[in-house]
């Protein structure tokens, strides 16, 4: 029976991890693993290129938390939506969730840990000061940088558990769509 993995995306977001992550989708082994894509913008570009791409997608109606807000209120946010997600998970059967999105990831690394799920978090973008995501990086299974810059952006004691893991770039990804399928379950293959 194959694993039901969670990409989650806004829909709004059209960058190059996002793009091997769709790529990834197109080309993953069935039998091994069933994706389920959630977007909470059906009308985004990015929402638009899973439409071209045949790539079924669920409206997420959840709501997001932006990286910038504060230990104290992000964490009151936090909780309210996790018991939310926690019934999405449930729900739709997810075996593990992966994203590059922080606006999602804040809110469902701690439902992920609680409901004893693997999430996997690409940071594709310099760190800035986002101190609820700090407070919950330690929630998700695995942190993957995507380049160098990244790693060394990222606080100390993130880089001590984070792995860099560069994305393919999108050159690699229009000579051989497959690359993203070989990346993505490379995450996956000593983790679930």
């Amino acid at each position: 029976m194959p694993l039901n993995i969670a990409f989650l995306f806004t829909g709004d977001v059209d960058s190059p991890t996002n793009e091997v992550l769709l790529q990834a989708v197109k080309h993953l082994n069935r039998t091994q693993y069933e994706p389920i894509v959630l977007v909470t913008n059906p009308n985004g570009v990015f929402s638009k290129k899973l439409i071209q791409n045949k790539i079924p997608f669920k409206g997420y109606t959840g709501k997001l938390i932006e990286p910038s807000t504060g230990r104290f209120r992000g964490a009151i946010q936090t909780f309210k939506e996790s018991c939310n997600i926690l019934g999405t998970i449930g729900t739709l059967k997810i075996d593990a969730i992966l994203s590059c999105e922080m606006r999602f990831l804040i809110p469902w690394a701690p439902a992920a840990f609680l409901g004893k799920k693997p999430l996997f978090w690409l940071q594709e973008s310099i760190w800035g000061n986002y101190p609820i995501a700090e407070m919950w990086s330690g929630y998700t299974n695995l942190f993957f940088p995507v380049s160098e810059q990244v790693m060394a952006s990222l606080p100390s004691f993130m880089q001590n558990r984070a792995r860099l893991k560069k994305v393919p770039s999108l050159e690699e990804l229009s000579q051989n769509p497959e690359s993203a399928k070989k990346y993505l379950e490379s995450l996956f293959k000593d983790c679930i």
